[in-house]
């Protein structure tokens, strides 16, 4: 994971067609993500939820699962 801009941040190394989900730590959806430029190998997430409004700081949960259904799970620290 690397950050992109002070809101952003880029997961490298994404196997193509992956999906992203980002939860909060108690469970609620914060936003879905896909490998959607095929070939890249990159999700890019600007730091908002699926309303388009800046996430609170805090600890956030991903869930990233391939196409062949294998799971990778991690946190991550979002500062403001």
């Amino acid at each position: 994971i690397k950050e992109d801009s002070p809101n952003g941040m880029t997961f490298a190394n994404v196997p193509n067609g992956s999906d992203m989900k980002i939860y909060s730590l108690s469970g609620k959806l914060v936003r879905s993500l896909s490998e959607a430029d095929l070939g890249t190998g990159e999700i890019k997430w600007d730091g908002r939820n699926a309303d388009g409004t800046y996430i609170a700081q805090g600890i956030y949960l991903y869930v990233l699962k391939t196409q062949g259904g294998q799971k990778k799970t991690g946190k991550i620290a979002v500062k403001r």
